[in-house]
């Protein structure tokens, strides 16, 4: 079966958002089934096709959880391919 990668946005039963990347197969309902096999218990809101994960803002729904603790994770370095030399209110 052929799989391509796609970064998927999907949310916790707490609210939490997050994006990961993916290898799903072809075909909208195919790549769904398939994501809701590999992450299961969350709820997968959208698929992008390619590896944006690392470069990607995601946002927590309102709710009760806002006062929850978040996951620990790692400070990551925001990167990304914006050129540093870009002008002003580009």
């Amino acid at each position: 079966m052929f799989k391509r990668p796609f970064t998927a946005i999907y949310q916790t039963n707490s609210g939490i958002t997050e994006a990961v990347v993916i290898d799903v197969p072809c075909g909208k309902e195919e790549a769904a089934a398939y994501a809701n096999d590999i992450l299961p218990n969350v709820h997968v809101v959208a698929m992008i096709p390619g590896m944006h994960a690392d470069n990607t803002y995601t946002y927590d729904a309102p709710g009760s959880f806002i006062n929850m603790p978040r996951p620990n994770k790692p400070a990551m370095d925001p990167g990304g391919p914006w050129p540093e030399n870009l002008p002003p209110g580009f």
